[in-house]
């Protein structure tokens, strides 16, 4: 496995929508909102060299959740607790987070970026 050289930053949003419950639509909807995510940040955290940055997107339905989006909204919230972990088990060698160097403070953070439609 090789390091990734410089200031690097991953950035992980993948995204699958709501649909009717079935088996397919809900290993699809776990493999791409959750486990896409899951391995390409966990591959990205060997790799990156102090000050690197793992940045994971997820969703507003994390915390507003509506009819109709359990599993969607539940691959999301997953998303934010690996965030959390991830924050606390790499330290500040990886910012699981933010990009900036100053942003290491709020590593782990959720910031809802909606245009306040939930606050």
């Amino acid at each position: 496995m090789s390091r990734l050289e410089g200031k690097v930053a991953v950035v992980t949003g993948a995204g699958r929508g709501m649909a009717a419950l079935d088996e397919r639509v809900v290993e699809a909807m776990l493999g791409v909102n959750l486990l896409g995510p899951l391995y390409v940040a966990s591959e990205a955290a060997g790799r990156l060299q102090s000050g690197g940055r793992i940045v994971n997107i997820s969703s507003s339905l994390a915390k507003f959740p509506l009819a109709g989006s359990s599993v969607y909204s539940a691959t999301k919230t997953a998303i934010q607790t690996f965030t959390e972990s991830w924050a606390k088990e790499l330290g500040p060698a990886v910012v699981a987070f933010l990009c900036s160097p100053e942003a290491s403070w709020v590593s782990g953070a959720h910031i809802l970026a909606n245009g306040a439609a939930n606050t």
